[in-house]
């Protein structure tokens, strides 16, 4: 493979991953809601306006965190 192949590969993957960023943020936060803003993403993103909606919703709303509670021992 050439260089142009090589680059064109490499724009071609990081276009993608900033295409899914609001999916890939969602699923990182553990949003509670992350599969429907991954799938909302990826078939309407290229609507622009839909991409915001999906990026601002993924760093709010409701996340699942988990809480370890230590079991203390008399």
């Amino acid at each position: 493979m050439n260089d142009a192949s090589n680059w064109s590969i490499f724009v071609t993957i990081l276009l993608f991953v900033l295409y899914m960023l609001p999916a890939i943020i969602g699923l990182s936060r553990k949003h509670s809601n992350w599969l429907i803003i991954s799938l909302l993403n990826l078939f309407f993103g290229w609507t622009v306006i839909v991409w915001f909606v999906c990026l601002i919703w993924s760093f709010t709303g409701s996340f699942k965190q988990t809480i370890i509670k230590e079991k203390n021992e008399k």
